[in-house]
């Protein structure tokens, strides 16, 4: 997943529920909106503070449909952040997802 200032979705959003109240144990409540973007298909969540709604933070789930959805760990990594067992390795399937993904945030 990537959060906070990071994360910026591009154009081509599309609401798929209606907003959410959620309050958190000792934190004031908060509404949350699920998004898909229409070109590539990747999912993003909007957390809001309703007294503060211009400090919203978005969070990439990239295919995942929820943040407890184990598909957004593996768009985690990067190819620096996995060791190769010896020189001649091919990268993992999960970097080659990882890369494909890339252009969401260029």
């Amino acid at each position: 997943m990537q959060l906070g200032d990071a994360a910026q979705p591009h154009a081509g959003l599309l609401a798929t529920r209606s907003p959410t109240k959620l309050r958190p144990l000792g934190r004031r409540p908060v509404i949350l909106q699920q998004y898909c973007c229409r070109v590539c298909d990747t999912n993003w969540l909007l957390e809001q503070d309703p007294l503060e709604p211009e400090h919203a933070e978005w969070i990439c789930l990239y295919q995942a449909a929820n943040i407890l959805d184990p598909v957004s760990v593996v768009h985690q990594r990067t190819r620096s952040s996995v060791p190769a067992v010896n020189a001649g390795q091919s990268r993992t399937s999960g970097d080659a997802q990882a890369d494909a993904l890339s252009h969401r945030f260029a």
